[in-house]
């Protein structure tokens, strides 16, 4: 974007900003990080932020590698365990974030984060606050316990995500109405080649668990109008048929990101078969896999929402890197990725991802996963999503009172289970 077209882009999003929200915008070079930070009367910046675009890639997959749940051995038995990304995650906000913050006025409570490269794989939410105290948290049960953990950015504001600061005014201008509720796609049957792409056996990748949680979702968005597709009935025929108008769409599957052609990312779902999936044969391959590119095709017109309550629909697993690349990525291994192999990885923002395809197919707004989220996580979070919703919280706001809830449990108050969570579109 040139000077001019950034200038005119900044006026128009300042006309938009309420007095309560602000919007960081950032740009990655090979040399830093270039930040705007913009409230309804104000723009400061751009500021220069230090940190090499090499070095700030290979920092998004240290944390990454942080983040995820690892094996050790353990008397000969394999055991499951987190490591501690607190000083990453400290490290980021203090980068990144608490400048910005320190620029703004106390009225702010909504941030709209507007990333750019590598910085779209950073889970904003989860970053810690050095400069706000340990939140004190009352464990109950047999014997009361009173413990402390950090401060998250999600404690204190509202995150929502745009593509690009000129995207603000499209969305926002957003009025159709939707003429349907809710449908969803959950727990599909797939085909033995989609179940070799994920490397499974038998029926390990179905969880019982997500056709419950749409169900009960379903009550909150949908009522009795909501439509629920589990196993072999989660067809790719009905995401391209029925789509169109409804309020919410939710898709509780399998999803595989593919950096190197972006286009090719998809959503797993059972293959098509019958009339219907023959009259569409000449634009789809109804085979299951419902590629990016096949949702760009799609009418997602009046859709509010699109949840993505799948495995890395922004980000592939370090497992899956290793076995493309053919290395070793975790603690203590020799290997180290080149730049192109960075730069294959954590492409961000220029890609066009699920993600972005709903969007530019019409949807209003993606709640999207960084990683694979664990399936009775998202159970507990769309519980509560649907309850804020239920009680008139935008989608943004529903979403902060969500993964706060999950936070205060203690199953899953670990980082990995509540700070997946991307809302990227459109706010209020």
């Amino acid at each position: 974007m040139d000077s001019e077209a950034l200038e005119a882009a900044v006026v128009e999003a300042q006309e938009l900003l309420l007095p309560t929200e602000a919007a960081l915008e950032y740009m990655v070079g090979d040399d830093g990080i270039y930040l705007w930070v913009l409230t309804g009367d104000q723009t400061v910046g751009p500021d220069f932020i230090s940190y090499e675009r090499e070095q700030l890639m290979r920092d998004v997959i240290a944390l990454r590698q942080e983040i995820e749940p690892q094996t050790r051995d353990v008397d000969g038995e394999s055991e499951l365990f987190f490591a501690d990304p607190t000083e990453a995650l400290e490290g980021f906000y203090e980068v990144l974030v608490q400048p910005a913050l320190e620029q703004l006025p106390e009225t702010i409570d909504t941030l709209i984060l507007i990333p750019s490269g590598p910085l779209w794989y950073v889970p904003f939410a989860a970053l810690i606050m050095t400069d706000q105290p340990e939140i004190v948290v009352q464990r109950v049960g047999m014997y009361s316990q009173e413990s402390h953990r950090p401060t998250y950015l999600i404690d204190q504001y509202t995150l929502v995500f745009l593509p690009s600061l000129a995207s603000l005014p499209m969305l926002m201008e957003q009025e159709v109405v939707s003429t349907g509720s809710y449908l969803a796609l959950a727990n599909p049957i797939l085909s033995e080649e989609q179940q070799t792409a994920l490397d499974t056996d038998g029926t390990d990748y179905l969880h019982s668990t997500l056709e419950r949680a749409c169900r009960t979702f379903a009550t909150y968005v949908g009522g009795d109008e909501g439509d629920v597709h589990v196993q072999a009935e989660a067809q790719e025929e009905l995401a391209i048929t029925s789509s169109t108008g409804q309020r919410v769409l939710m898709y509780a599957c399998h999803g595989d990101f593919n950096p190197s052609v972006p286009l090719d990312s998809r959503l797993l779902l059972s293959p098509s078969e019958g009339d219907d999936a023959e009259s569409l044969a000449s634009e789809y391959l109804l085979d299951g896999d419902y590629h990016a590119s096949e949702v760009l095709l799609t009418d997602h017109t009046g859709v509010d929402l699109v949840v993505l309550a799948a495995c890395e629909t922004l980000l592939p697993t370090l497992r899956e890197v290793e076995g493309v690349l053919g290395l070793t990525l975790g603690p203590g291994a020799d290997d180290e990725l080149n730049l192109q192999q960075l730069e294959l990885i954590v492409a961000g923002d220029e890609v066009v991802g699920l993600s972005r395809a709903f969007l530019s197919s019409g949807a209003k707004s993606v709640l999207g996963t960084l990683w694979q989220a664990s399936p009775t996580a998202i159970e507990h979070l769309l519980v509560s999503l649907g309850e804020g919703s239920q009680d008139g919280l935008s989608w943004a706001r529903a979403l902060r009172q969500a993964q706060r809830e999950v936070i205060a449990n203690q199953n899953y108050d670990n980082v990995w289970f509540w700070a997946p969570y991307q809302l990227i579109g459109r706010w209020r």
